[in-house]
C-alpha cells in the first residue's frame, strides 16, 4: 500500500508519518508544507529535524515497553476480562460473533501484548 511504498522509497517522509499520525494536535505550517513537497529541508535542517522525530518515536517506544513489563507483572484472571467482556457486549449492544473476528482478536492481543490471551468465542459468550 501506500505507506509501505512510502516507507521503502522514502524513509524520512515515513517517520514524519510516524511522528504525526498520533500527534493530538495539528500539524504546524512548516510540517504540511514538507509533507507536501512544497517545502524541501535541506541537509543540516533534515538532519535536525529527524533526530528530533527520532527522540519522539523512541518515547514512543519506551512507553510501549513499560506497558509490556506493567502486562506481564500485572496478575492475569481470565474470568474478569470474560466478564468486562460481556459487559463491553451487552452496553455496546455488540453480536455474540464480534468474539470470533480476527481483527478483533488481534486489537485484543496487541492491546495486551499477549499472544496467549484467551478470547471466548460466540458460543461460549451466549
Amino acid at each position: 500500500g501506500l505507506i509501505g511504498h512510502i516507507k521503502t522509497h522514502f524513509p524520512a517522509m515515513y517517520r514524519l508519518y510516524l511522528y504525526l499520525k498520533d500527534r493530538t494536535e495539528p500539524p504546524t505550517e512548516d510540517e504540511v508544507a514538507i509533507a507536501s513537497g512544497k517545502k524541501t529541508l535541506d541537509p543540516a535542517l533534515a538532519a535536525e529535524y529527524l533526530l528530533k522525530l527520532e527522540r519522539a518515536l523512541s518515547t514512543i517506544a519506551d512507553a510501549f515497553s513499560h506497558q509490556n513489563q506493567r502486562a506481564t507483572e500485572a496478575n492475569w484472571d481470565q474470568d474478569t476480562f470474560e466478564q468486562l467482556l460481556a459487559e463491553w457486549m451487552v452496553a455496546c449492544d455488540q453480536p455474540f460473533e464480534e468474539v470470533d473476528r480476527l481483527e478483533f482478536c488481534h486489537l485484543l492481543e496487541y492491546t495486551h501484548l499477549r499472544q496467549s490471551l484467551h478470547i471466548p468465542h460466540r458460543q461460549s459468550m451466549k
